[in-house]
């Protein structure tokens, strides 16, 4: 706890000179009638905050709110609706204890409320949490005493609370932050200085990302399909005679969609559920040979590339669960460098899941 306070006060002091300062042209709110240019935007109904934004790119807001493949290829938007939050009685007096904790009160409790859509008036679905912070900035409502510290405390997912202490450092009449969460918001405020603790700078919420295109086609050395419902194309990338010398004459290999034995999914999900995975889908490799002899294990690894599942979030860890014969399951990372394939080695044609976790968890 020392060395994270340590932490924030370095932060806090490189804030005071500027570092994290938001110009006020980054504040401004795109217009709701412009939904169709501007897929990533906010819109603020409270009256007496002037303005809100979503300061992390457009691109990297999509990738950090968990938008899939497809959703990206819709050119699915994302915004954020602030509001008054009409919370009940419980949530006020649970605001209200934390911030007397710090010395604090509560000035003002908001709704923020993230959401993919398809167009201002269709299709809408709530994000209550992205895989990595988002950064906010917005001005504090009218009357505000500007020589105060301001804070946030949002509810996250599992119920908990967590503080946002400010990170523009040299505007005193906005407050930045970075958050994961997007939940009920209460405006705290405190002597200067009583949040330095709380102020958590994400070293990724300004990247500007960039996703490819999803790869639909993968090629392949020998004979190649794919019969599933959200997967495209799998390839063979060991060379073919090392291939026809390790399996036999006109060999093929193809994933297709399968519903595991109760046995089978557990010792999967154990494996997946223990390497971090979020979700995952299964399938199973079939090779051939030109006898139309299925081949379970094979002498020496082979390399395979299969695209990644159409529904999964384009900013995500890609790995591989392969049920051994011997009952075992070995995880496999992604080997390659493709946003939208999953490459990997194996002596294993069997049942496998294609797996996905947040950044780094391979």
């Amino acid at each position: 706890m020392k060395a994270k306070k340590l932490i924030a006060t370095i932060m806090a002091t490189v804030m005071a000179a500027g570092v994290f300062f938001m110009p006020q042209a980054e504040l401004e709110v795109n217009a709701f009638d412009n939904w169709n240019s501007a897929r990533v935007y906010t819109y603020n109904s409270v009256k007496d905050i002037a303005k809100v934004s979503i300061c992390t790119p457009p691109n990297t807001t999509k990738g950090y709110a968990g938008l899939s493949w497809e959703q990206m290829e819709l050119n699915m938007g994302v915004r954020m609706n602030v509001t008054q939050s009409a919370c009940g009685n419980e949530a006020r007096v649970m605001f209200n204890q934390k911030a007397a904790s710090l010395g604090a009160s509560v000035v003002k409790i908001l709704d923020m409320d993230l959401e993919a859509y398809i167009d201002k008036n269709g299709w809408h679905n709530d994000i209550d949490a992205t895989n990595s912070p988002l950064r906010i900035a917005m001005t504090l409502p009218s009357g505000c005493d500007t020589t105060k510290d301001y804070a946030f405390i949002s509810i996250k997912r599992d119920g908990n609370l967590e503080i946002l202490g400010d990170l523009d450092g040299m505007n005193n009449d906005t407050i930045t932050v970075d958050s994961a969460y997007f939940d009920t918001w209460a405006l705290i405020t405190g002597p200067k200085g009583a949040f330095n603790a709380y102020r958590f700078l994400s070293p990724t919420a300004i990247d500007d990302l960039t996703f490819s295109n999803y790869t639909k086609y993968v090629g392949t050395t020998v004979s190649a399909g794919a019969a599933c419902h959200q997967v495209y194309s799998i390839g063979m990338v060991t060379d073919a005679a090392t291939v026809q010398n390790v399996v036999g004459g006109k060999t093929k290999i193809e994933i297709v969609d399968t519903v595991p034995g109760s046995d089978a999914q557990a010792i999967i999900q154990a494996a997946a559920l223990k390497a971090g995975a979020r979700s995952w889908s299964y399938f199973d490799l079939i090779l051939t040979n030109g006898h139309n002899n299925r081949v379970y294990q094979t002498s020496q690894k082979l390399r395979l590339t299969v695209t990644v599942p159409f529904d999964y979030p384009v900013y995500a860890d890609y790995a591989v669960a392969i049920l051994n014969g011997d009952g075992s399951v070995t995880i496999m990372k992604d080997i390659d460098i493709n946003d939208s394939t999953v490459s990997f080695d194996t002596n294993q044609f069997r049942n496998f899941a294609i797996l996905w976790g947040a950044k780094g968890t391979f």
